[in-house]
């Protein structure tokens, strides 16, 4: 699964949790994501990478 879209922090972060815990490989394109918050924008793919496993692209 790749995943684009706004916002980093809320809908990129909650939909690869949903889509991680039903078993799917998730690919985020690092440029194809954002976020009204830089801080939380960066907190959310180190999470996606750490925590659910995402790979950043």
């Amino acid at each position: 699964m790749y995943v684009v879209g706004v916002c980093t922090n809320i809908c990129i972060l909650y939909t690869c949790a949903d889509a991680r815990n039903l078993g799917y490989k998730v690919n985020i394109y690092k440029d194809g994501v954002a976020s009204f918050d830089l801080d939380a924008h960066n907190f959310a793919l180190k999470e996606a990478k750490k925590t659910l496993g995402c790979k950043i692209l």
